[in-house]
C-alpha cells in the first residue's frame, strides 16, 4: 500500500512557507516506512506546524498570529490532489493537562455480550416505561424518572426491578383502599412531612388513633386491620357490579346484636355509613381531631393540607408512619395496573437469569481496554495502577467509565479517582497519565480500522528515558497497522536518534532548516555517529577531515590523557596557540594516520596551513548556507579560529606576555580580556559574545555534546562567520 500527502502551507502560525510530500508506504520489514521523524530546533515549526493540523482537524482556520494580514495557504492533499478528511488527522500535543478522552467506553463494548444484554434492556425498559406511564396516572407526578426516583427512594431500594419484584406477594394480596385516589403529593412534600414529624403533632395523631382504635373495638361490624369501613365500601361495590342481589343472594353481618340479613346494596351501604357515622361522629374523636385540626391552621403553607384532611379523616391513623405510609401510596397505584405490573416482573425474571449469565461472560471477557490497561501497567514507570471500578456495567450498559488509580507501597494501599490523582502525581506523572488517554483515543482508530496521520508533537518531552523508550515502543506497535500514519517532530535529538535506530529508516529522517523563505526538510544523513561515515570518505572532502578534529581529540583524551602530543596539536588546530600557524595539512594526516591506522585517510595539498585550510572550507560553506552537521562544526571551527586570531593581534600591543598566556586561554578567557582592555568597543564586544555562545568550547562524541550545533541555525553561523571576518576592517 502506499500513500502521498502534499503539504502547502504560507503564513501559518509563523511558518512563512512550507511545501512538501510525504510518501507512506506499509512494507513487511520492522522499520516502517509509514513514519517520518522530524528533528526541528525550538522555533523552527514544530508547534506552528501541529497548531495547523490541529485547525484543520478541527475543521477551523489557520492564520499567522504575527502577520495576520497576510494571506494564508493551507493544503494538505491526498495522492488525488483531494483534500484530506479532517477525521483522518489526529494531532497529539506534548501535554495538555486538562484533556481527558472519552473513548474508554468504547474500547469496552464487547459487540456479540452488549448486543445481547441490550436486547433483554430494550425490551424490559420498554415495558416498565409502559408500566409508569400508567401508575403516574394516579399518583400525579408527572414524568417516569420521578416516580421512579421516588419509588426507589420510599422503599429504599437502588434497583427499581428488585425493588418491585419483592413487593410481589404483596401487591397479590393487597385491596385497594381509598388511598389509591388521593395525589402523591397531597400529602407528601417538605411542608406536611415536617409538620408530621413534628414531635407534639405526632403525640396529638396518636391520641387520635388511640381514641379511633377503641371505637373500631366497639363497633359492630368493623374490625381493625381486618375488617373497615374501606374493606366494606370494596366488598359493597363488588356485589352490586358483580349482580349480587339481582341473583336474590343475601349476606349475613354478624355482630354481638345477633345477626342482620343484607338483601340490597342500599341496605349495605346504609349500615355501613351508621357505622361510620358513629366513629367518626364521636365527639371525642372530633374534639382530637379539632386539635390537630387547629395545629394544622396554625401553619400558613398547610392550607391546602387542612382542607385534604378534613375530606379524608379516614387517613389520620396512617400519618403517624410516614415511612409505611408512602409504601401503602405505591402499593396501591401499582395494584391498580396489577397486570401491567404482572406482566413487567414476568419479562424480569426470565431475562434476570440470561443477564446474570451475560454478566458473568462479561467479568471474564479479557477487552481492548484490558490490554491497553495491562501494556501501559507493564511500560510506563509511574506510581499507580490504572483500574476501572464499574467494567461490566461499561461494557454492558451505557455507564460512563469510573477510572480509579491504585497508589501502593509496602504499608499502604490507596485508591484514588482522576481528580484527587492528579493532586499528587508529578508533572512528568502527569504527563504519562495524559499518554494514557491518547493511547484510549489511538486504540478506538485501530479498533475501527480508521485510516488515520498521526502528527506527534514532542510527545517524549520531559520524559524519563524509560517511558521515552516506552513512547517509542507503542509508536513502532501502531507503525504495523496499515492504515496508520506517523509523522513525529522533535527538539530532542537524543529521541530523534533513538527513532531512527530502533524503526524509522533513514529515508524518512529530516532536519527541518528554516530560514528567511521558509522552512525545508533536508535529510537528515548524521542521524546516526556520523564519524564512520566521515572516516570512509575523509579522502574525499576535506570537510569530513576538518570535522574529524574534534572527535579525534575526544578519542586521544579519553584514552591517552592531555598530555599526549597529538592532544596539544590537535588542538592548536582548533585554538589559536603559538604553534597554530605552523601546523600543515600533512601535520594533520600523521596524527590521522596514526589514530586511524586503517583509514588510510589523505589530505590534498599537504604543505598548507590547516588554519587557511579551514579558512577555505569555511568560505565554501558559507556558499552553500551550511546545512550538514560537518559544515556546521567546520564553520564553528572556522569562526572561533577568526575571532581568537583578531583578538590575539588586537591585544598583542597591550599584553607583553600574551603568547605564554594563550597556551592556557579558552575563547571564553580571550573573550574576558578583550573585553577588559577594550570596554568601549561595544560592536565587537557583542560579535565576540556571539561566538562564545554559538561555537561551543568542545565538540564531543556524544550526541548531546554536538545537539547544540544541530539546533544552531546554518544561516546564523553564516551570518555569525561574516561578522567574524570583518572584525579588522
Amino acid at each position: 500500500m502506499q500513500k502521498r500527502v502534499s503539504i502547502n502551507l504560507e503564513n501559518c502560525y509563523g511558518i512563512k512557507q512550507f511545501d512538501f510530500e510525504f510518501c507512506f508506504e506499509q512494507n513487511s520489514s520492522i522499520k516502517k516506512k509509514s513514519v517520518f521523524g522530524i528533528y526541528a530546533s525550538n522555533g523552527a515549526m514544530k508547534s506552528s506546524f501541529a497548531k495547523t493540523f490541529t485547525d484543520y482537524q478541527n475543521s477551523g482556520d489557520s492564520k499567522d498570529l504575527r502577520y495576520p494580514s497576510r494571506k494564508t495557504i493551507r493544503e494538505i492533499n491526498d495522492e488525488n490532489g483531494n483534500p484530506l478528511v479532517n477525521d483522518q488527522i489526529y494531532v497529539i500535543h506534548p501535554f495538555l493537562e486538562s484533556f481527558e478522552s472519552d473513548k474508554v467506553s468504547l474500547l469496552l463494548a464487547t459487540k456479540s455480550l452488549k448486543e445481547r444484554y441490550e436486547k433483554i434492556h430494550k425490551d424490559l425498559n420498554e415495558k416498565k416505561d409502559e408500566f409508569i406511564r400508567e401508575i403516574k396516572k394516579s399518583s400525579k407526578i408527572r414524568d417516569n424518572i420521578a416516580n421512579e426516583n421516588f419509588i426507589l427512594n420510599d422503599f429504599k431500594e437502588q434497583d427499581l426491578y428488585v425493588c418491585l419484584e419483592n413487593m410481589h406477594s404483596e401487591i397479590k394480596n393487597l385491596k385497594i383502599s381509598d388511598i389509591s385516589k388521593i395525589k402523591y403529593k397531597d400529602i407528601f412534600n417538605p411542608d406536611v412531612e415536617k409538620f408530621l414529624l413534628d414531635e407534639d403533632n405526632k403525640k396529638l395523631l396518636e391520641e387520635y388513633i388511640e381514641r379511633f382504635d377503641e371505637l373500631l373495638e366497639e363497633a359492630d361490624y368493623f374490625v381493625k386491620d381486618i375488617f373497615t369501613h374501606n374493606n366494606a365500601s370494596d366488598v359493597s361495590k363488588y356485589l352490586k357490579n358483580s349482580g349480587f342481589y339481582k341473583a336474590n343472594h343475601k349476606v349475613l353481618l354478624e355482630s354481638e346484636k345477633g345477626t342482620q340479613i343484607v338483601n340490597s346494596d342500599e341496605n349495605f351501604l346504609n349500615i355501613i355509613d351508621t357505622e361510620k357515622k358513629r366513629i367518626f361522629g364521636d365527639e371525642s374523636l372530633i374534639e382530637k381531631f379539632e386539635k390537630i385540626d387547629n395545629a394544622i391552621t396554625a401553619k400558613e403553607n398547610l392550607k391546602k393540607f387542612r382542607t385534604f384532611l378534613e375530606k379524608n379523616k379516614f387517613i389520620i391513623p396512617d400519618l403517624v408512619d410516614i415511612d409505611g405510609l408512602k409504601k401503602k401510596f405505591w402499593l396501591n397505584y401499582i395494584k391498580i395496573e396489577e397486570d401491567r405490573y404482572n406482566e413487567l416482573i414476568f419479562l424480569y425474571r426470565s431475562g434476570k437469569d440470561e443477564i446474570k449469565g451475560i454478566i458473568e461472560e462479561a467479568k471474564k471477557e479479557f477487552t481492548l481496554w484490558e490490554e491497553v490497561k495491562d501494556k501501559f501497567n507493564s511500560r510506563f514507570k509511574v506510581p499507580f495502577i490504572v483500574k476501572i471500578e464499574n467494567k461490566e456495567d461499561v461494557i454492558l450498559g451505557s455507564d460512563t467509565p469510573t477510572i480509579k488509580f491504585e497508589f501502593k507501597d509496602s504499608n499502604e494501599e490507596y485508591i484514588a479517582d482522576r481528580e484527587n490523582a492528579m493532586k499528587v502525581l508529578s508533572q512528568g506523572e502527569k504527563k504519562a497519565l495524559y499518554l494514557l488517554d491518547i493511547i484510549y483515543e489511538i486504540e478506538v482508530r485501530r479498533k475501527n480500522n480508521q485510516e488515520t496521520i498521526f502528527i506527534f508533537d514532542d510527545i517524549a518531552d520531559s520524559f524519563d528515558y524509560m517511558n521515552k523508550y516506552a513512547i517509542v515502543e507503542y509508536m513502532i506497535d501502531i507503525s504495523k497497522d496499515d492504515f496508520f500514519y506517523q509523522i513525529i517532530l522533535t527538539h530532542n535529538f537524543d529521541f530523534f536518534r533513538t527513532l531512527n535506530s530502533r524503526f524509522i529508516p533513514d529515508d524518512n529522517c529530516y532536519i527541518a532548516e528554516k530560514n528567511d523563505s521558509g522552512i525545508k526538510l533536508q535529510k537528515a544523513s548524521f542521524v546516526k555517529m556520523p564519524l564512520r561515515e566521515w572516516i570512509k570518505n575523509a579522502s574525499k572532502n576535506e570537510n569530513y577531515v576538518i570535522a574529524l578534529i574534534p572527535f579525534i581529540r575526544n578519542v586521544i583524551e579519553y584514552t591517552k590523557g592531555t598530555d599526549e602530543q597529538n592532544y596539544l596539536s590537535l588542538t592548536s588546530m582548533l585554538h589559536l596557540k603559538n604553534d597554530t600557524l605552523l601546523l600543515t595539512n600533512k601535520d594533520l594526516e600523521f596524527i590521522l594516520a596514526h589514530e586511524l591506522p586503517n583509514a588510510g585517510i589523505k589530505i590534498v595539498n599537504p604543505t598548507n596551513r590547516i588554519f587557511d585550510t579551514i579558512k577555505s572550507c569555511s568560505n565554501k560553506c558559507l556558499a552553500s548556507n551550511c546545512n550538514n552537521l560537518e559544515e556546521k562544526i567546520v564553520l564553528s571551527i572556522g569562526i572561533r579560529l577568526e575571532a581568537e586570531y583578531y583578538m590575539y593581534n588586537k591585544m598583542k600591543p597591550v599584553i607583553t606576555d600574551i603568547d605564554t598566556k594563550i597556551q592556557k586561554w579558552t575563547t571564553g578567557t580571550m573573550v574576558g580580556k578583550y573585553k577588559k582592555e577594550f570596554p568601549s568597543e561595544r560592536n565587537t564586544i557583542n560579535i565576540l559574545d556571539r561566538v562564545n555562545l554559538m561555537t561551543p568550547e568542545n565538540i564531543h562524541l556524544n550526541s548531546f555534546m554536538y545537539e547544540p550545533l544541530i539546533d544552531l541555525s546554518g544561516d546564523h553561523l553564516c551570518k555569525l562567520y561574516r561578522d567574524v571576518s570583518h572584525l579588522d576592517q
